[in-house]
């Protein structure tokens, strides 16, 4: 499905849903979906494959409410995190590589 809806690498601005059954809404649709077999990347479907984590998939899937709590919390926990500003920290212009050092860095 990936392979269709994304445009070859050198068009890197081509996107496609990770929600297929609910685009528009935020919920635990994600999980149903892991365990209906249906996710969009191996890496997600590993969730439900792995003993570890396939637990946490059920609960989310089956409790809405469950996962909705989870996500507050969470979110919550990492807005607290603390957050390099000015000449401590960077904005990368690439995510995956550091910026390159300047004459003032």
């Amino acid at each position: 499905m990936i392979s269709r809806a994304c445009a070859p690498p050198q068009n890197s601005a081509n996107t496609t849903c990770l929600d297929i059954r609910s685009p528009d809404q935020f919920g635990n649709k994600y999980f149903v979906d892991l365990e209906n077999r249906q996710g969009l990347f191996h890496s997600d479907q590993d969730l439900y494959e792995d003993p570890m984590t396939r637990g946490v998939v059920g609960s989310f899937a089956e409790d809405q409410e469950l996962f909705i709590e989870k996500f507050v919390f969470a979110v919550t926990k990492m807005g607290q995190l603390d957050v390099l500003t000015g000449t401590e920290g960077e904005i990368r212009a690439n995510c995956s590589v550091r910026n390159p050092r300047t004459p003032l860095s």
